[in-house]
């Protein structure tokens, strides 16, 4: 649980009415509250906020507060709706969950592993993390305002290694190579990073 999309108020210059702020990964009740968060910045901005989560669950509470939410995977609504909303000038990417520990990994972890398999047919791992946070991210590209920033929760740089681990560890170079650069990266406690173009 990051807080790194806390700094994207920094960054409300990509912002323009109408424009679409996005959350893939719609924050748990009792989690780091980046729905609420994400969806006040936009509303400020006069902007329109819509979250996406595969498990119903996460969107509960969403819906009640009226909250534009979506039920399905971000690969699938990538493809299927971001083409009838405007331009994205923020997402924020936080769903797959990422495992910090495989070979012990913690009991919610274990817990969520199971639920994907039974409940959803998906492996629920590290490669397959960093799989749909880069295909959602290429998927997302043709509909990205001229303008804009993108944010990972739990990926950060490994300088003795030299490159970027967690889930958004493959898109980074992606958007790097697109002229995006890095605006804002931290590890303990935060673990995040985001992009700017």
């Amino acid at each position: 649980m990051g807080a790194i999309f806390r700094r994207f108020e920094k960054y409300t210059d990509v912002l323009t009415q109408g424009s679409l702020v996005l959350e893939i990964g719609t924050a748990r009740q009792g989690d780091d509250n980046s729905t609420i968060f994400l969806n006040q910045l936009a509303t400020d901005n006069v902007c329109k906020f819509v979250t996406v989560d595969v498990d119903a669950d996460h969107l509960a509470s969403s819906k009640q507060a009226g909250i534009e939410t979506y039920n399905m995977t971000g690969e699938e609504f990538c493809r299927k709706s971001l083409p009838f909303f405007n331009p994205i000038a923020m997402a924020y990417l936080d769903n797959f969950d990422w495992d910090w520990n495989p070979p012990k990994a913690e009991s919610f972890i274990k817990e969520q592993q199971e639920l994907y398999r039974t409940k959803y047919h998906m492996e629920m791992n590290n490669v397959a993390s960093q799989r749909a946070h880069v295909l959602q991210t290429m998927l997302m590209i043709p509909h990205l305002a001229e303008h804009c920033v993108i944010g990972y929760d739990d990926t950060f740089y490994m300088p003795h290694l030299g490159h970027y681990t967690g889930k958004g560890a493959a898109a980074v170079p992606l958007l790097l190579g697109l002229g995006f650069e890095i605006v804002e990266q931290e590890e303990d406690p935060i673990y995040g990073v985001i992009l700017k173009r």
